[in-house]
This record gives structure tokens, C-alpha cells and sequence, in this order.
């Protein structure tokens, strides 16, 4: 079972970095194998229900999100 970490807060925003895009790319390029997956981002760049919709259409599902002391979000999922 193999778990995968995506940190997307700190990404200066441009037409081809924006952090959706990363976001995006990220998650295509998982293999089968991951199980479960953390995502760190700032709700001010990916609204939680963007992060959610993309999570889902790769098979994942939240089950734990929290916000950290500096005000971005950290949501957990697994596999379905």
C-alpha cells in the first residue's frame, strides 16, 4: 500500500504553474499502487470543493481534512 503527498501551497501562480494545474498533474501521473493521498493547499488558490471533484474522478475519497496554523488545508483520502 503506498501513500503519496502533493504540496501545492508554495506555487507562484502563472498560466502553466497555477496550482489547479498542479494539482491536476499530480494526480495523473499517480500510479495504480497509491492507496491513500495527502494534498496541502491554500483555500484562497483551489476552492475545497475543486480539490474534492478532482480527488473523486482519480478514485479517491476524503476522509480527514484539517486546517493547519497557517491557514491552508490539509485533506486526506483513499482509495475506493
Amino acid at each position: 500500500m503506498s501513500s503519496v503527498k502533493i504540496d501545492i501551497r508554495n506555487i507562484p501562480e502563472s498560466c502553466s504553474s497555477h496550482p489547479v494545474i498542479k494539482l491536476s498533474q499530480a494526480l495523473n501521473s499517480l500510479d495504480g499502487g497509491v492507496h491513500r493521498i495527502e494534498v496541502m493547499y491554500k483555500p484562497s488558490d483551489i476552492p475545497d470543493n475543486i480539490v474534492e471533484l478532482f480527488l473523486s474522478k482519480h478514485g479517491f475519497k476524503i476522509t480527514d481534512k484539517r486546517v493547519l496554523d497557517d491557514g491552508s488545508v490539509i485533506v486526506i483520502g483513499v482509495k475506493i
